[in-house]
């Protein structure tokens, strides 16, 4: 049993040290923050495919400019003549906004949008959930506010939704647990509340699933169990006891 300062809240260390499914290997990390060091991201994890238009971080220097106007892409992101299947732009000092009608210049046949470790700033377009084709979705480290639309859990081919380290607000969608070929779910670092959807045990192929460091609190849903997860990392929340065996 957790036994904790404040009464229903998972707030200290001796209750958020570790959580290990009795039926999985996974240690599922429920360190507070003065014991849970951040944990290596996915992306982190690897960078190194072989990209259609890839613009090598690191190989040349920084530019600035917007989505609709940048060094990489110019203007064609935004009047309609880009026909590429990829657009890597992470950080590449981009500022504004991610507008709609880029959105819908590029939904048809696009499977990779990185816009990572820029300064856009503003919300995440709705319309996203209509690039049907997106496999991978990387905008973090920006300063996204606003909330998760919905409307992504209608990419079914999508297999990573990075959205961390931004200023999100809002709740999970439940709609979130209809990406059954989703991996890699990282949304540590916002501003989200409300409970994590039990509609995530849906996911069966999520490896990767990052909450922390938001205002999450309810329970920990039991339908958890059923994925195979290689790292949850759910600490700095505000999550009930017990947490589920």
């Amino acid at each position: 049993a957790c036994k904790i300062g404040v009464p229903g809240f998972c707030s200290s260390p001796s209750c958020l040290t570790a959580w290990e499914y009795s039926s999985r290997t996974v240690l599922m990390r429920l360190a507070s923050a003065a014991s849970s060091p951040a944990p290596p991201a996915p992306s982190r994890l690897a960078r190194t495919s072989t990209l259609a238009l890839l613009l090598l971080v690191g190989s040349v220097e920084s530019y600035q400019g917007t989505i609709c106007d940048n060094t990489q892409y110019g203007t064609s992101l935004c009047d309609g003549t880009f026909w590429g299947a990829e657009v890597v732009l992470d950080g590449q000092r981009i500022s504004g906004t991610i507008p709609p009608h880029m959105i819908n210049n590029a939904r048809a046949g696009l499977t990779k949008l990185h816009l990572d470790n820029n300064e856009i700033s503003g919300t995440v377009p709705p319309t996203t959930g209509e690039l049907s084709e997106l496999q991978e979705l990387r905008l973090d480290n920006n300063d996204l506010s606003g909330t998760i639309p919905p409307q992504l859990g209608g990419i079914s081919w999508l297999n990573q939704l990075w959205l961390y380290s931004n200023k999100i607000s809002g709740t999970i969608p439940p709609t979130t647990g209809k990406l059954s070929l989703l991996q890699q779910l990282l949304l540590d670092n916002n501003e989200i509340s409300g409970t994590i959807p039990p509609e995530l045990g849906g996911n069966l192929g999520l490896r990767y699933l990052y909450l922390y460091s938001n205002d999450l609190s309810g329970t920990v849903p039991s339908q958890l169990n059923n994925l195979p997860l290689t790292a949850c990392r759910l600490g700095r929340n505000r999550f009930a006891c017990p947490l589920p065996a």
